[in-house]
């Protein structure tokens, strides 16, 4: 789910505009997540529990605990070897997958929020990678947040790993976007999105543009809705770390023919009608259930 850009707070400066990951609410299409839920159960090794069910991967996860806290390094024994090689003879497990999963396992990352987003954004690609915030109040929410004009992903303080690796998906999105067009486009589409956003919540209903401006979104005057769009454009100026985006397209360099055709793809999403960008989010989520179903079998090998 992505927060609103400009929502009913009514306070623009204050308003994150954040990319985030909830797992009580993966998406607003109903059958997307039936979908999900029935692919395969989502574990949180490190709230030693499991959203949207994953029963079998919550003991893999209490016994990974029992053996160390606090970014404690240890590492697998010899018959857990020995299950993680049958599971990449077996095809069930790639070994560039299993020997990251088993890197993060032995070095502790798994227990830090920002080894384990390091290591993660490695994995990516990535050698630059965005500062992580600790934020008690997300633990209540189960959300995390990546906030596009600062680069910045806020997190509770028992971080899964599928919504860490979610958060890092929306963080190369952005430079991608940077990357092939820099931060005005990323605003105005950003602008153009907000003002579809509430013209779509009008079709459906939505009474948020009445809570934000006290009037219908078509009610607006020409001037009110320029004074709307020149706020935002200048809130995104005034937040945005371009430092942080331009050290990440050094790193990264001229963008892949496949990366330019994402980038398009994004920008398209970011003006779409739909406030909630159902392209960035259903491919963060995919992206998401997928690496969490391969972190699932190597969590197997503690059964």
């Amino acid at each position: 789910m992505i927060s609103p850009i400009y929502s009913s707070f009514q306070n623009l400066k204050t308003q994150s505009i954040s990319f985030s990951s909830n797992k009580t609410n993966i998406t607003d299409n109903k059958q997307a997540v039936k979908e999900t839920t029935e692919k395969e159960g989502i574990s949180k090794p490190l709230a030693i529990g499991a959203t949207l069910g994953g029963i079998a991967t919550v003991g893999a996860a209490i016994y990974f605990l029992s053996r160390g806290h606090g970014g404690a390094k240890f590492k697998l024994t010899d018959a857990e070897q020995t299950k993680l090689n049958d599971l990449i003879a077996s095809g069930k497990l790639d070994k560039k997958y299993a020997d990251f999963f088993r890197e993060i396992y032995e070095t502790g990352a798994l227990n830090n929020s920002t080894k384990l987003k390091t290591k993660l954004a490695e994995f990516l690609g990535y050698k630059i990678s965005p500062d992580v915030e600790i934020d008690k109040n997300l633990d209540k929410s189960g959300m995390a947040l990546y906030d596009v004009p600062t680069g910045k992903i806020r997190v509770g303080e028992k971080v899964d790993i599928g919504v860490l690796y979610h958060e890092l998906v929306h963080f190369s999105q952005f430079d991608k976007l940077y990357r092939a067009f820099g931060k005005d486009a990323i605003f105005e589409g950003m602008v153009k999105g907000a003002v579809n956003g509430f013209e779509f919540d009008k079709l459906m209903g939505s009474k948020r543009a009445l809570a934000t401006f006290g009037k219908e979104f078509d009610k607006l005057t020409p001037e009110e809705l320029n004074k709307f769009t020149s706020d935002l454009r200048k809130s995104l100026s005034e937040s945005f770390d371009e430092d942080f985006y331009k050290k990440i397209a050094e790193s990264k360099g001229q963008l892949t023919p496949e990366e330019l055709e994402d980038a398009q793809k994004y920008l398209k999403a970011l003006e779409a009608a739909d406030r909630n960008h159902a392209a960035l989010e259903n491919e963060a989520y995919t992206r998401e259930i997928q690496f969490e179903k391969k972190f699932n079998e190597f969590m197997s090998i503690f059964k």
